[in-house]
């Protein structure tokens, strides 16, 4: 037994000891990440009971929910979901203008029934507005101050994405004054 816990023991040292852990100089702290956002909230609100939908967990609901969405007409704004449980066989692709609300977590329930398909319940998406333009300096940690290639794309207050050549997901902030 003595040997078994030995043997374990050394295993864990030997394990942590070649461990992937980020070094704290290149960490970020994320926690103040929302003291520089200002996030509005929608007017607009339509009711998917308007657009046929049940909310008896029985009913398919899906059509009803992306014809609320269409009825947004590109808006932002809310659809609103009352009490009950809204069955949707199918992905729903949400706007970036659009806001899922429901009633509570505890009386309004979205059942996804994707019939085993592998894809996601709600795909959030928006087409890309403006061409890339190449950071040309300032990409070091701790910097607040990047130099771009052509300035003009942009102005003050404008909210940005900063992403690698590989169009993997990157950064999103405000730019300041």
């Amino acid at each position: 037994m003595k040997y078994l816990l030995s043997i374990l023991s050394i295993a864990i040292v030997s394990i942590s000891a070649v461990a992937q852990v980020i070094p704290e100089d290149r960490r970020v702290d994320w926690s103040v990440i929302l003291d520089n956002m200002e996030i509005t909230q929608p007017d607009m609100q339509v009711d998917v009971m308007d657009y046929g939908a049940t909310g008896s967990g029985i009913t398919d609901d899906r059509q009803a929910v992306i014809n609320a969405i269409s009825g947004l007409g590109g808006e932002h704004g809310y659809v609103y979901f009352p009490p009950g449980r809204y069955l949707i066989k199918g992905p729903i692709n949400l706007p970036d203008s659009c806001v899922l609300k429901g009633d509570d977590s505890g009386s309004t329930t979205l059942l996804f029934d994707l019939e085993g398909e592998a894809t996601n319940c709600i795909s959030i998406s928006k087409a890309q507005a403006q061409d890339f333009t190449n950071i040309t300096g300032g990409l070091n940690k701790g910097n607040n101050l990047i130099t771009i290639e052509d300035p003009d794309l942009f102005a003050p207050g404008d909210y940005i994405e900063i992403r690698q050549e590989n169009g993997s997901p990157g950064q999103i902030t405000q730019l300041g004054n």
